[in-house]
This record gives structure tokens, sequence and C-alpha cells, in this order.
């Protein structure tokens, strides 16, 4: 306190804290009487103002032309604020309108490029799959909601480890209305396109569209068109439900008369207009959090949403009222959305297409009835046996009277479980014949199912897999 009355160094004041801290003892000991011009009270004054003014400049100059953490986010040119495009862009003179050309002729090659010819490895493209790349090509993408033209993501390795292909040449089109599901391993590519989706990543090469948008230079319309409920939930802990939404819909360009009514139909959508509605965001429970991270994905009616597992880790009541939100957003609002699970039911019950990634390709893609046509084994028969013994009578049975390729998978106690060929049986003779069989006493129960998605998808990836080595 002994040195407060000398004056301080010029140049320790340009650091904005400093000049903070100086201006504030100043005021605190002397008042304003010492804001005379010259003086230490109004040096420091003057340069906090000019030093912030010049942060203010910078910090959004950085953000623009830096990536952000780990190399993500869409950087762009260092003099990008000397093209007339940005000027006109920031005076509220330049509209954009999407896209309607066709998309570029020489971007649309099937995945497996030089990498793969190094390693003597040839990659066969699945018919569907080059079916989707074929309409890639003949679709404006201001057609439609989605669009992704051969987009790949590289990630370039240190000095002792290989580049990292996370998406291949990776092509799809989501109509209007339509929930698309995403499918693969761990590591297969699914976050890695919605983040190029999003902007979170800029891809290697190809195109994404969004609305006819292009992610990679007009995010800012795309932003305007677009939800996203990430994988992990990113919510403020102080903050309550009402403010998170509050926030995010401010963000989302919500009008203020609009404000208060959007925030109160996304939190009745969501369940969380009762006692959630004013909680702290860190005192909710996972579930609570997941559903607050799905509103604020819905909010401002984004026609395009994004959800990256969004049922992971609950339970099953609460994973089923996300599954209702989310198809009642389908069916009234006409969201297209995109969805990436490791839950198979999830995708079979939500989705009206999947498309199964396995290293950073898209290996199939169709409806469910259609991918378990293709890669199904046929129909699962189940009899339930009136004694284990029965077992070699009725195999005798299954063969005679149904087909001779039916196989039996297995036998627990008094059930057994066989696999039916698909084109080698008929259901009417399969329901006539087991019915006889049930009224002569041979069977006591006996029913008759389709292959399940989780057998296609294993199919697929040990296919994948083979087709690798």
């Amino acid at each position: 306190m002994a040195n407060i009355d000398e004056e301080w160094p010029l140049a320790v004041l340009f650091f904005p804290p400093i000049a903070f801290m100086r201006a504030i003892i100043l005021l605190l000991r002397f008042g304003g009487s010492t804001i005379a011009f010259g003086s230490d009270l109004s040096n420091s004054l003057i340069l906090m103002f000019c030093t912030g003014s010049v942060f203010l400049v910078i910090g959004p100059y950085l953000h623009a032309v830096l990536p952000g953490q780990q190399g993500t986010g869409i950087v762009s040119h260092p003099l990008f604020c000397c093209s007339k495009r940005w000027w006109a862009k920031s005076c509220g003179r330049l509209k954009v309108e999407p896209s309607g050309r066709a998309i570029t002729a020489s971007l649309l090659t099937p995945p497996g490029g030089d990498d793969d010819e190094e390693h003597g490895l040839v990659y066969h493209e699945d018919p569907d799959v080059a079916q989707e790349r074929e309409r890639v090509s003949h679709t404006a993408p201001s057609n439609v909601p989605i669009l992704i033209n051969s987009l790949r993501k590289v990630y370039q390795g240190g000095y002792s480890s290989t580049a990292k292909v996370a998406v291949d040449n990776f092509c799809l089109v989501v109509d209007p209305g339509e929930t698309f599901g995403m499918l693969g391993s761990n590591g297969a590519g699914k976050t890695t396109v919605l983040s190029c989706l999003a902007g979170n990543i800029e891809p290697t090469a190809g195109e994404a569209f969004i609305g006819g948008y292009s992610t990679a230079t007009e995010l800012d319309y795309v932003y305007k068109l677009l939800g996203v409920c990430p994988q992990f939930d990113v919510v403020h802990t102080d903050l309550t439900v009402e403010t998170h939404l509050q926030f995010y819909a401010r963000c989302k360009g919500v009008s203020p008369e609009r404000l208060a009514a959007e925030v109160m139909i996304t939190a009745n959508k969501v369940g969380l207009s009762g006692d959630a509605f004013g909680t702290p965001a860190g005192e909710l429970s996972g579930g609570m959090r997941r559903r607050l991270s799905l509103g604020i994905a819905l909010l401002g009616n984004a026609p395009v949403v994004l959800l990256d597992e969004p049922t992971t880790g609950l339970d099953p009541d609460t994973r089923r009222s996300i599954w209702d939100i989310i198809h009642a957003e389908r069916v009234n609002a006409g969201r297209s959305m995109i969805i990436t699970s490791h839950n198979l039911e999830e995708v079979d019950v939500l989705c009206s297409r999947i498309g199964i990634m396995t290293h950073g390709r898209l290996q199939c893609v169709g409806t469910p009835q259609h991918l378990k046509d293709r890669f199904g084994g046929g129909f699962r028969l189940g009899i339930t046996l009136h004694e284990k013994s029965h077992a070699a009578r009725v195999d005798a049975f299954v063969k005679e009277s149904l087909t001779a390729r039916a196989t039996r998978t297995s036998l627990i106690n008094t059930s057994v479980m066989y696999n039916l060929p698909r084109e080698h049986v008929s259901l009417a003779d399969v329901f006539a014949r087991m019915e006889d069989a049930h009224h002569n006493h041979l069977v006591q129960f006996w029913e008759v199912s389709q292959t399940s998605l989780e057998e296609v998808f294993i199919r697929v990836v040990e296919n994948d897999e083979t087709q690798d080595d």
C-alpha cells in the first residue's frame, strides 16, 4: 500500500487485468478526483478500452482461422475478411439461396482408394450403396433436407503412427420426413459423419448439404435449420431447464415475442414442464439431462435433427418415452432425422431406412425389411416339445414336411430352434404343417419369426471382416 500513490509504468497497464485492478484500486482510494486526463486512472481506463477493443477483434478472428481442440472445427482462410462476400454478409446485403446445382461427378467415387490399392485390396461395393451413390449424383441439394456427397475424413497420424481413415467416401440422401438410422460398431465412423454435418469437424474431402446449404461455406444458414443432440450431454450444471431452453432458443433466432411460448412447448414435448422446469441441470437425473439435450435439439422447429446415440445408458422406461418423442416429431412435425445407435431395436422401431457402417464405409442401406430379406438367414422356427426325448422325431418331421435344408440351431431342455431358408419354404405350408403337428400332439407350442436386425448386423460386419482379410 506504500506505493499505491506512485504512478505505475505505462507498459504494465497494457495488460487488461492489471489495468482493471489498478483502476479499481484508484477509484476506491481516491474516488473520481483522479480521473483527469493524463492521470494514472485515466491511463488505465484508456488502455483497458483500447486493448479490450483489439482483443474483441482478434478473438473472433482467431476463432475463425484456427482449428479447435484436437483439430476440430471448420477453418476459414486467413484473409477471409478481405473478401467482398464476407463484407456483404456482415452488412446483411448477401442473400444465399440453397444450392440447386448438380453434384460434381469427379467426387462420386466408391470407397477403397489409394490406400487399399497399395495393400493389394479390392473393395466390392454393395449394389444398394452404389445405387445410393448414383441417387446422390442425380439429386440437387436444395431438393432434400440432407445430402452427403463422397464425404471423407482422414486423421493424420504422428511420427510413429499411420493415418486413420474415419469416413471413406460416404454418400447419402435423406428425404423430407425420413428418419435414417446409422448402425456400426465403435469406431465405425458414425459420430464423425454427424460431426461433419454439424460443422464440428472439417472433412478431408467431399461435401455435405443441409437444406441446400453447404456445411463448409454456409454454416450460418445451416445452423438455422439444424438441431443436434450430441452423444454426451452438454449442459451447464448451474443453469435451470428453463434458462437452458431460453438461451438456446435465442441462439436459434426465436423472436422475443415467441420465446416464452416456444420454451414451454418444448419443455412439454420432452416432459420437463413440471418440477424439473426450474431445477438446475446439475440436480437432474441422467434421463432428465438426456431429455434436456433432446429438447435443445428440437427448439426452433429445426427441420433437420441429428441424434447421436440419444438413449445410450438410459433405463427401459426412459428409453421408451424418448422413442415416443422422436416418433411424434417425425410424424407431427415432419422433421428429417439421422440417428446413430447401438440399440438395434431402437433403430428398427424408429427408422424408415437403415445404413450399416464398418471401417468408415457404408456397407448396406435400405429399409429394415429389405435388409432382413437380403442378409437374413430366412425364418426361425421355435418349438416347445412335450419331452426332450421327442427331439429326434421332430427333427425328422421338420426335414420331411417343411424343408430338407432346415437346420437345428439349438436344443435347450424342451425348447428347440430351427433355421428355415427363405427360398425353400412357404409360410402357408409351415403354418398348416405345424398346426397339424400341434393337433397330433407332436409339439406342445410353436412359433415362426423373421431374422432379427441383430443377425443382419452381425452378418454384415462378419462379411466385411472376411473381405478385408
